[in-house]
């Protein structure tokens, strides 16, 4: 493969930009999940309104709720931190935001402790959840 080059041959701004896209990534793939869990909450509201609706097709909607298989939405279950090993396999801290109606989730990585995971938490919460905004 041409254009590949060995972690020696990187400089700290290329692999700076490398730890950018992969960060980048992953806030993409947290966005797609958050919009995955928003989607199977909007089919639990839809099957709840079919079962007060159409009393004839209740065993249906009880079907299509069991198919969702996904628990109530609340609020203490979009928030997550969580420890991890990074890839030199060292100790860090994750904060994990799944995204609700105002937000579109967040991940935040490479936390040295708790603590400062838990305040990102916080921040977010104050910045991207504020029920003024809702």
């Amino acid at each position: 493969m041409t254009g590949r080059k060995t972690l020696d041959q990187l400089t700290s701004d290329e692999l700076d930009q490398l730890y950018n896209q992969r960060d980048e990534a992953r806030q993409s793939a947290a966005a797609i999940a958050a919009q995955r869990d928003r989607l199977r909450q909007r089919m639990n509201n839809l099957a709840d309104r079919w079962e007060s609706a159409l009393a004839v097709d209740e065993p249906y909607a009880r079907t299509l709720r069991g198919e969702i298989s996904c628990a109530p939405f609340t609020p203490d279950g979009v928030l997550a931190v969580q420890p991890y090993r990074d890839e030199r396999n060292r100790p860090r801290w994750a904060f994990r935001c799944w995204g609700t109606d105002v937000c579109n989730g967040w991940l935040g990585l490479g936390h040295h402790r708790e603590a400062t995971a838990l305040i990102e938490r916080d921040r977010h919460v104050a910045e991207a959840h504020d029920p003024k905004e809702s």
